[in-house]
């Protein structure tokens, strides 16, 4: 249904868009007309649903279950007194996750979409060059401590290329990632790289012809971290720390 409903909707877009050429070409003669729509990624048939994500909600679920079984079992019969105590041992692992969580560096992605043809896709992945790449690393400090071999792997790492078009289309959409600690510094990295993709793209293609490279989708600026998530952390602090306060008031207590 999904994929049905996805379709119409893009039949039916293409069909107003043509609609809007034809009327164009009517009443003003001679007029540049619109551009065609074209579809990049045709409608895909979703293998399997996004959310929910039933094997991890029933292993969360069975991990939180034994975990609040095993709690319960020990203060079943105990003293408010020893229940309080076990409970601030699982604040205070919280706090202390969520406040270990700060040390671990944010990591934001920045993301831009280009169009191009199939065969102009080497061309692309050429010009990300290590020599551009080590480049760039000077030129922002990117890894400013790292020795030069280590930096450039990082970067390298750091960088994504995916293509969404299938390649036996006239035109390929090409996804490039950066991630990055910095999140005006990975954008940046993406729009230096624009120009050389663009320069190298142009060279192997025919320049008299339309432009082969297109920025459909500038570099962005990642307003939020794509890592670490903190509230699972500071969450996974509380159920060990209250886990360790109950050992230990097993350990301590009287015989």
């Amino acid at each position: 249904a999904a994929r049905a409903a996805t379709r119409d909707l893009v039949a039916n877009l293409v069909a107003a868009q043509e609609n809007v050429r034809r009327d164009t070409a009517r009443l003003k003669p001679g007029a540049p007309l619109p551009a065609s729509l074209e579809v990049l990624d045709p409608p895909s048939l979703a293998l399997r649903p996004m959310r929910p994500r039933r094997p991890m909600v029933i292993a969360t679920g069975i991990v939180v279950g034994v975990l609040v079984g095993i709690v319960f079992g020990f203060l079943r019969g105990r003293p408010v007194r020893w229940t309080l105590r076990v409970a601030a041992f699982g604040v205070a692992g919280a706090v202390v996750a969520a406040a270990l969580s700060f040390l671990i560096p944010d990591r934001f992605v920045s993301s831009m979409v280009l169009r191009l043809p199939p065969a102009e896709e080497s061309a692309l992945r050429a010009a990300i060059s290590d020599s551009r790449l080590a480049e760039i690393n000077r030129k922002f400090e990117i890894y400013p401590g790292d020795p030069a071999a280590g930096a450039l792997a990082k970067m390298r790492e750091s960088l994504r290329i995916v293509t969404l078009s299938p390649r036996r289309s006239n035109w390929i959409a090409v996804v490039v990632q950066f991630t990055g600690r910095d999140r005006y510094k990975a954008q940046r990295v993406l729009r230096d790289l624009v120009p050389e993709i663009a320069a190298a793209v142009r060279l192997k293609g025919d320049p008299a012809t339309t432009p082969a490279l297109q920025l459909l989708d500038s570099p962005s600026l990642p307003e939020n971290p794509a890592s670490p998530n903190r509230l699972s952390i500071a969450v996974l602090g509380l159920v060990l720390g209250s886990i360790s306060g109950v050992v230990w008031r097993r350990r301590t207590a009287p015989a």
